[in-house]
């Protein structure tokens, strides 16, 4: 069954393009309004289903085009949101470390109804979509091979979010905003999704396409999700779990600027890069000038429990990977006697942080490498410099405890976490001929947390 709220939250169910409407059929249900009348229905769906469906087949319904439809799940106890699941079609080399966020219940709003962005300070405003599953019975410490057995349906959700907010509190008030959580138009039973991992999402925005991705590049699945969830807290019946987004990020450059090609590519296949910078030639029909290296991964531990695994996997694709494609671009730039190589390092290689002597050793040999680079190729023409950023809001510090965050910003002299712009911007200016004179260089962008 598909399930609906309506007008003045009546509950329904969609039949072909009608609504029929079930709300006397639950009236022995003890709610406190119409609103908390799917929650219960959720929980006692074996005592009602027969007879709602009967009561459907014999009913037509009004027509849907003539009622104003709410969301389906108008009062959820609570919204989990995974944070970071997908693998964005192969351009994240291995998952980020499961992750979620809460927003706010009293945030959702229905089909038609407008997500507000009011006058607060944020550069971004954004909705991104997402599968969402409703829990049909109460979970806790559920395993990964029953998770799904825990699942009553599915519905749609935005995921609402006011980036580049200048707080310390910032995570807070760019997800929980008041209708910040589009959800619906309906909720779906799980007897009529075949495979919740192969499903298809679609975000269209006046028409226009602006997300268009596959649930089977989730990189935590829903089982998975279920577990961990209900391994932090009780998941009562009604409550959602946002799966998280793929953010297709070459997608939206490509829609949004002209004659650019996007190249997928596994950069840890150290035997494969010199035959990818050979493809990139013949693709694009000419020797590269430009060589930005921006990949990086963390995998932290305090160092006497480091494994071998987590310090080679880090130092292989930060900075042997970073090696390779400098190597390997270099001789095509010696051809014309130009090229510009901006290498992206970070804060930590300067300062060191705890937990990730790894990282930091990747990161600090970036910075020698690179000056080491600009001596040998220097009288050649072509410049290697590299940005230093410090705490930038994006997937990585996502990541980040709020609570840690907060410390993290109290730190900074600017009192905020620098936006990707500012680090774009910079390499923008090493890229151009405004810094033919530089090189060996690194530029700190950190908003003074470190003066280097």
């Amino acid at each position: 069954m598909r399930f609906v709220y309506f007008n003045d939250y009546k509950l329904g169910v969609l039949k072909g393009d009608n609504v029929v409407d079930i709300t006397e059929q639950l009236s022995d249900m003890p709610v406190r309004d119409n609103r908390d009348l799917i929650n219960g229905l959720i929980e006692n769906y074996d005592k009602y289903k027969a007879s709602l469906e009967q009561f459907v087949a014999a009913n037509d319904g009004i027509p849907s085009n003539e009622v104003q439809l709410r969301s389906p799940c108008p009062r959820p106890n609570n919204i989990d949101c995974m944070a970071v699941n997908y693998m964005e079609d192969g351009t994240r080399s291995e998952p980020a470390p499961i992750n979620a966020f809460h927003k706010a219940t009293n945030t959702v709003i229905g089909d038609g109804d407008t997500m507000e962005l009011t006058d607060i300070p944020a550069s971004i405003f954004e909705g991104e979509a997402e599968l969402a599953l409703v829990i049909g019975k109460k979970a806790e410490n559920v395993s990964e091979e029953n998770a799904m057995d825990y699942v009553f349906g599915y519905t749609n959700i935005i995921d609402g979010s006011a980036r580049g907010l200048i707080t310390s509190n910032f995570f807070f008030q760019m997800k929980s905003r008041a209708t910040y959580t589009p959800i619906g138009p309906c909720l779906v039973t799980k007897d009529e999704i075949d495979d919740p991992q192969n499903l298809q999402v679609v975000l269209r925005n006046n028409g226009v396409v602006m997300q268009n991705f596959n649930t089977d590049d989730m990189a935590h699945k829903i089982p998975r999700c279920i577990s961990w969830l209900s391994s932090i807290h009780t998941l009562e019946p009604g409550d959602i779990i946002a799966t998280g987004t793929n953010e297709q990020k070459l997608d939206k450059i490509k829609k949004n600027f002209e004659n650019i090609n996007a190249i997928k590519f596994d950069i840890s296949k150290h035997n494969q890069i010199e035959k990818f910078i050979e493809e990139c030639s013949s693709i694009f029909g000419g020797e590269p000038e430009i060589l930005i290296n921006n990949a990086g991964i963390t995998k932290d531990n305090i160092s006497l429990r480091m494994s071998d695994e987590q310090w080679n996997d880090v130092i292989n694709l930060n900075l042997t990977s970073t090696f390779l494609l400098c190597k390997y671009s270099i001789k095509k730039m010696l051809k014309n006697k130009f090229g510009k190589i901006v290498n992206i390092t970070s804060v930590v290689g300067h300062t060191g942080n705890v937990g990730q002597s790894n990282y930091a050793a990747s990161k600090s040999g970036i910075i020698g490498f690179s000056k080491s680079l600009a001596l040998e190729y220097a009288k050649k023409n072509i410049n290697i410099n590299c940005v230093s950023p410090g705490f930038i809001e994006t997937n990585m510090t996502d990541k980040i405890d709020p609570k840690f965050k907060e410390i993290i910003i109290s730190k900074i002299p600017s009192n905020r976490l620098g936006n990707p712009l500012d680090v774009a911007n910079t390499v923008i200016f090493l890229s151009s001929d405004l810094a033919n004179y530089i090189t060996g260089e690194t530029i700190h962008v950190n908003g003074g947390m470190y003066l280097g």
